[in-house]
């Protein structure tokens, strides 16, 4: 397996992308051959099998010529008590290879401390750099759910609230990931959780190799490893311009189990926004809020089979304490998709076109109307 390792350790030194990478691995692994072999092949062969351009080959080249310093750096490495996992270890996470793509998945993962808490149950929390009081009172109770469901939380360690989360998760006997944007040797872990380490309560991960600098492109890829890790995630705030607005869309489409801290109507957050596209909101302690309904969707249910007019319509929304005047009313019935209407000599009534069966609309293409006339 230290061949393995070394030659994935030779390639990750390159200007390959991790797709290109992982093309190679993947491609040994399914022709149960060595990847030392494949990095054996002419330029022809390489091109013939992936389709690499020229300076990607040279690429492949070089990560051939430098098995032998990377074989040295490896050991180095090791003697400092890191661990590296590669994709084809069976400690590799079984979830980043689910959740992430061919481009995005690290062919290599360097660590220190217990290794065991890769594949347990995990928790992620994030938020942004300038997360408030509230966001971070959140985060907290998110750690302590996951201590006593015997969850891993999976943090950051540079912005304020990843510092508190870890802090949180140790008052409260928990078990943390810390996920590094730098290289593992450039991190030194704080006094006050050297113990907590020790007994195997805290794993330290980097993606990167152990002397990499911190910079911005490897804080945002940092946070999509973290979403991709999280059976659940809590986001306790977004901005727009966060690293973490991307991972949250990427991520959408993948899970459902993605929970957006409910707002202040005072802060200044995207967190409605993700509400309002579909993911669950909770309150300060992590409990899912039931999602109230709009006007439209009362009115739909108003005209579940049978025909009204206006004013009808209108005092029904009355008896559920919702006032609205008579032209916004008319303007909104008028808005709504699959609302028809009937005219006679009494006036215009209102009714849903097809069966009931077939009115189950989705109200995710509805206009909002949050504000209304009195």
């Amino acid at each position: 397996m230290n061949n393995e390792a070394t030659c994935v350790l030779s390639l990750i030194r390159t200007n390959l992308t991790k797709e290109k990478i992982n093309k190679i691995i993947n491609f040994a692994s399914e022709n149960n051959i060595s990847i030392s072999k494949v990095l054996k092949f002419d330029e022809s062969k390489i091109q013939e099998l992936f389709s690499f351009s020229k300076e990607d080959i040279q690429e492949v080249l070089k990560a051939k010529d430098n098995l032998g310093n990377s074989s040295f750096l490896l050991e180095d490495i090791t003697s400092k008590g890191i661990y590296l996992i590669t994709v084809l270890d069976e400690e590799y996470p079984k979830k980043l290879k689910e959740n992430l793509s061919i481009d995005e998945l690290p062919p290599m993962l360097f660590c220190k401390g217990n290794t065991d808490l890769l594949n347990e149950k995990h928790i992620s929390i994030v938020g942004s750099k300038n997360a408030n009081e509230i966001s971070i009172e959140f985060a907290k109770n998110i750690t302590k759910k996951a201590a006593k469901n015997g969850q891993v939380v999976v943090s950051g360690y540079e912005k304020t609230i990843d510092k508190a989360i870890i802090e949180s998760t140790i008052n409260n006997g928990g078990r943390a990931i810390i996920l590094l944007s730098q290289g593992i040797l450039l991190f030194q872990i704080p006094n006050e959780y050297y113990e907590y380490y020790t007994d195997g309560n805290i794993l330290i991960l980097s993606i990167y190799t152990p002397n990499s600098k911190w910079d911005n492109n490897k804080t945002i890829e940092t946070e999509k490893i973290k979403f991709a890790f999280g059976d659940e995630i809590y986001i306790a705030d977004i901005k727009h311009e966060d690293e973490i607005w991307n991972s949250t869309v990427a991520i959408k489409n993948k899970t459902e189990n993605i929970f957006v801290r409910q707002p202040e109507d005072t802060e200044d957050t995207a967190n409605l926004e993700l509400i309002n596209k579909g993911l669950k909101a909770v309150n300060i302690i992590g409990e899912i809020l039931e999602k109230e309904k709009s006007i439209e969707e009362h009115i739909i249910d108003i005209l579940r089979d049978r025909k009204l007019k206006a004013s009808q319509i209108r005092e029904e929304l009355k008896k559920k304490g919702i006032e609205i005047s008579s032209q916004k009313l008319t303007h909104l019935i008028k808005s709504i998709p699959n609302i028809e209407t009937e005219k006679d000599s009494a006036g215009n009534r209102y009714y849903l076109k097809d069966s009931p069966e077939q009115s189950q609309i989705s109200y995710e293409n509805l206009p909002l109307f949050r504000e209304v006339e009195k």
